[in-house]
């Protein structure tokens, strides 16, 4: 009996691969999150989830914060708008360092390589070092600021990530570690 069932199972699910298009049958993009603590009393918390699930958290999220997929940003002391600009004029100066601080210990920069938006920051004082790295792909920050007014296309930027493999934040602070990342399978290894 559970022989048949499964020889059942098997042929069903044979005949649903057979008759799904190629493209739905593509590995879906995840996205990973591990912190791990170190220290007298060890954590390590570990997130995994199909990256379509922050689109949909998108569309259940309270209509005063997000509308159609976009972030309205109220009480800011810089508009988006201001900040979309900047963006702007940023992204067609090309490959550069924008901002290069290195004072007491600390070193921050902004950097735009190819296709990356790279932001590092270095601090080595009170003899904790503390590191943090962003990659952000330029056609990611594009879609955020591609609406008008005061919103972020935060779905726009979403549908974008679904093409980017691989780190997109990392921190290290003493023995706390962080990392975000985005490939095609389900756990986090």
């Amino acid at each position: 009996m559970k022989r048949r069932l499964c020889l059942h199972a098997a042929v069903a699910a044979s005949l649903c691969l057979a008759v799904l298009p190629a493209a739905a049958q593509e590995a879906k993009p995840w996205i990973h999150i591990h912190v791990a603590e170190g220290g007298d009393s060890p954590k390590n918390i570990r997130v995994n989830l199909p990256l379509s699930v922050v689109g949909v958290a998108l569309e259940v999220a309270p209509e005063k914060i997000v509308e159609e997929g976009r972030v309205k940003m109220i009480n800011t002391d810089i508009s988006i708008a201001d900040v979309r600009r900047l963006w702007t004029t940023l992204r067609n100066a090309g490959d550069s360092e924008f901002v290069n601080v290195e004072d007491d210990g600390q070193h921050v920069s902004i950097v735009r390589e190819a296709d990356l938006l790279l932001i590092k920051v270095d601090d080595l004082k009170d003899g904790k070092e503390a590191k943090v790295r962003v990659e952000i792909p330029v056609k990611v920050v594009d879609a955020l600021f591609a609406t008008e007014g005061e919103e972020l296309d935060i779905a726009g930027a979403l549908d974008r990530l679904h093409s980017e493999r691989g780190d997109i934040i990392r921190v290290i602070d003493g023995d706390t570690n962080v990392r975000i990342w985005i490939d095609e399978t389900a756990s986090s290894s």
